[in-house]
């Protein structure tokens, strides 16, 4: 049956529309709880209903104190106007939130309405906080590198500070060090919780960073600033579709909606591939080229975290009727142009299953593209790679013990462009699309209505991998770890 399903699916599964919908998806910044992110969901909502999936849109209220199981809401953010000048003989823009959107920290607050105008203090090593001794921040604008959130706390709440600007860039070896993207910006955003004190930031390239280095080390450098933003209670938005089945269980698929623009590869590929995946199986389901599985397959895009803590809030009884679910994150970069490999992530070992093992099998069988000289021996030019839980996404909620979900995760890790301006539509590749919504239409299926015997023949295959796995694993398990559990 899976070799009859596989040949229906992939003849109807389009990495081109995969790629169109993520197109569409990263015109849009999709910051979660804002305007753009609502926009980009209504987008995608249009698309659906035009090729025939009746989805919806759900909305749930953002605004600060509220709680979503153990995730703390926050406030709707909305930015109308920002930038930063480097003030001289020669006056040079720095950053402009409407020409870059990521170069402005997102949920940045107001400035006056006349802007600021104040010095550079740079601080090196600014998540220390000895880093800050005998140095006057108050009123002025502080040039950093590391994490916003200790920063924010040690130079604007403990030190004064009325902005800051980051010239981080993650370094990701051997695919990504700040020397690999001198001139690319890195997406950073504050997450107000409570009554911290805010402030506003911008974030530069670790080109531009180094250059006020040097202006500062010479005299006093001279910025402009000015934020027209707001926070506000309001919303934010998942979008469902569900294709029934027999009875009442169900297979579940999410990829989260949300980031900043460009996000191609993270994340507009995973929504427009799973919006291929759900258009497909809807087609040859309602037209009768498959038949009704037994289980029903529920499809979920939503701002990460967030939108699956407020999914299981308002439907708690679907985790009982929930078997298995499969979580979509970056999944269409060109391996050619920075993409990683293409991970299957297995669920923590605390919600055991074997339906990452499922799903490798059948990213082996889909990307098995080509042959030795002879044909006698057949294999993939995609690099793929089978790895033990990690988190990070909204499959570590929905595998938590408290949910009880086994959920793998398809990702694409590590990635070139992650996180900054360079995630653009241009680095997406439509083939690599296509053999994950094909894997994830064979997946979903496959355990809304394979049979027992059809699974066991699959998995039959992966027997012979377990005891290498085991014995690596205790190879590479930290010494640290056996001896305490020697002393235990």
């Amino acid at each position: 049956m899976f070799t009859e399903w596989r040949k229906k699916l992939f003849e109807e599964i389009s990495g081109r529309q995969a790629f169109r919908y993520a197109e569409r998806i990263a015109q849009f910044h999709r910051i979660q709880a804002s305007v753009g992110y609502r926009e980009a969901a209504n987008a995608a909502v249009r698309l659906l209903r035009r090729d025939g999936v009746e989805a919806e849109i759900v909305s749930y209220p953002a605004q600060a104190g509220e709680r979503l199981l153990a995730h703390r809401s926050f406030q709707e953010w909305h930015c109308h106007h920002a930038e930063l000048w480097l003030e001289g003989e020669e006056r040079i823009r720095l950053a402009r939130f409407e020409e870059e959107e990521i170069s402005l920290v997102q949920r940045s607050v107001a400035t006056p309405a006349e802007g600021v105008h104040t010095e550079l203090v740079v601080i090196e090593n600014a998540e220390d906080p000895m880093s800050y001794e005998g140095v006057d921040l108050k009123g002025k604008i502080a040039l950093v590198r590391g994490n916003q959130f200790l920063i924010n706390d040690l130079a604007v709440e403990e030190h004064g500070a009325i902005g800051l600007i980051f010239d981080n860039l993650n370094e990701y070896p051997p695919i990504r060090t700040r020397l690999d993207m001198p001139d690319a910006i890195q997406y950073t955003s504050f997450w107000w919780l409570g009554e911290e004190r805010k402030a506003f930031g911008f974030a530069v390239s670790p080109r531009v960073g180094e250059q006020l280095r040097l202006r500062n080390q010479k005299g006093t450098v001279k910025l402009s600033a000015k934020v027209d933003a707001e926070l506000s209670d309001g919303s934010f938005e998942n979008i469902e579709f569900f294709i029934p089945g027999k009875k009442e269980k169900e297979v579940l698929l999410v990829s989260h909606l949300c980031h900043p623009y460009p996000g191609g590869q993270d994340n507009a590929s995973g929504p427009g591939t799973l919006m291929e995946t759900m258009r497909t199986m809807n087609r040859l389901i309602k037209e009768g080229h498959l038949p009704q599985p037994d289980l029903g397959i529920r499809f979920l895009m939503m701002p990460e975290m967030t939108g699956t803590y407020a999914y299981f809030v308002q439907y708690p009884e679907r985790r009982h009727k929930t078997i298995a679910a499969l979580n979509l994150d970056m999944v269409g970069a060109d391996q050619k142009t920075g993409g990683g490999p293409l991970c299957i992530e297995q669920p923590p070992m605390a919600t055991p299953s074997f339906v990452d093992r499922f799903a490798f099998q059948l990213v082996k069988a889909v990307v098995k593209n080509t042959s030795n000289f002879t044909g006698t021996s057949s294999y993939s030019t995609v690099h793929y790679q089978k790895t033990r839980f990690s988190g990070g996404s909204d499959h570590y909620i929905i595998s938590d013990p408290t949910i009880g979900i086994p959920c793998p995760m398809f990702i694409q890790w590590p990635d070139k462009h992650y996180h900054t301006t360079e995630d653009s539509i241009s680095h997406l590749d439509e083939k690599l699309m296509s053999h994950v919504a094909l894997t994830t239409a064979l997946y979903a299926y496959g355990l809304a209505n394979g049979s027992e015997v059809e699974w066991k023949e699959l998995l039959t295959k992966d027997i012979g991998s377990r005891y290498g796995e085991l014995v690596e694993q205790l190879e590479t398990t930290p010494q640290s770890f056996v001896e305490q559990e020697k002393d235990n």
